[in-house]
């Protein structure tokens, strides 16, 4: 090889050696809770997402809002239905939101997924039994990879 052309070919090398390099160290991490963190399943590790378009798996976000500022709700169940089934219990415990995989519950895209809550709204200082929500449904997307569908509930008066 000529003189001249040596000092292109090694920076040709370095050059393809770092894209190798780079295309090799890509990280998946999957967000499942859109919290910023997440899990690398190729090296078994937590992860934390970077970019604009991290992966999240589909799924449910249920929320519900207080009538007023003064109020607080707690949610001690949540339980739903897929695509009409038997009614189960998604969740038991005290919480202000609930997000679930579509794993889960369990539920696949294109599903019909049903959710009602019962929950304690706290007054001030006050608790008292709300009882449970009017069922509120939403359709599954057909896309795989999809932000967690969001289930808005209105507790009953």
């Amino acid at each position: 090889m000529p003189r001249s052309l040596k000092p292109t070919a090694l920076l040709m090398f370095v050059f393809l050696a770092s894209a190798i390099i780079n295309t090799a160290s890509a990280q998946t991490c999957i967000d499942e809770d859109g919290d910023g963190w997440g899990w690398d399943p190729d090296a078994n590790t937590s992860c934390q997402v970077t970019g604009t378009n991290p992966v999240t798996p589909g799924g449910i976000k249920i929320s519900w809002a207080a009538n007023s500022a003064a109020e607080n709700v707690s949610v001690y169940e949540v339980a739903g239905q897929i695509n009409g089934g038997q009614e189960r219990n998604f969740f038991t415990g005290n919480a202000t939101e609930f997000s679930a995989r579509l794993t889960d519950l369990p539920a696949t895209y294109n599903d019909v997924v049903c959710v009602r809550v019962r929950a304690v709204r706290i007054t001030g200082t006050m608790r008292t039994f709300s009882g449970w929500s009017m069922q509120s449904c939403i359709t599954l997307p057909a896309v795989p990879l999809q932000p967690p569908q969001l289930i808005e509930l209105s507790l009953i008066e």
